[in-house]
């Protein structure tokens, strides 16, 4: 043999016939998985104290109004701000959501009112999954158990 080389030979280890490098523990990846994960949540919680937002949400009594008309030419006056406040809606089920229509028509995200959705699916239909606009306010559905706090 060669210096600096070194032989692996297999054969049988039933028969008594195994030579050379025996084989090491099987890994545990579930193991290796929670570790990996732990290293990468930290990388993120370090990494998120770096992090620095120019938009975002802010209190209405600490609106950005000069940052804004300098970032963007617009002049956020306290009426707008009022319009915008008296807008703003918290669902029961704690999602935001805002009045979009003078007849207090709310929008808000999907993941909602998927509940509500169900619930109010006739058999027939399956409004989460087909959608469901309704044609006018006679056809509009009220979600039982979310309520809208404005």
């Amino acid at each position: 043999m060669a210096a600096g080389r070194a032989r692996l030979k297999v054969g049988n280890r039933a028969a008594g016939g195994w030579r050379g490098r025996e084989p090491g523990p099987a890994l545990d990846f579930a193991a290796m998985f929670r570790k990996a994960l732990a290293c990468g949540g930290m990388a993120l919680l370090v990494g998120a104290g770096t992090a620095r937002a120019d938009e975002g949400m802010w209190p209405f009594d600490e609106a950005p109004v000069a940052r804004v008309k300098d970032a963007l030419g617009v002049t956020l006056d306290a009426r707008w701000l009022d319009h915008l406040r008296d807008a703003s809606v918290r669902l029961t089920n704690g999602c935001s959501a805002s009045i979009v229509s003078r007849g207090g028509l709310i929008l808000t995200n999907q993941h909602c009112i998927v509940g509500c959705a169900e619930q109010v699916s006739p058999p027939e239909r399956d409004f989460v999954a087909d959608g469901f606009v309704a044609g006018g306010p006679a056809e509009e559905r009220t979600c039982p158990d979310v309520q809208a706090e404005v």
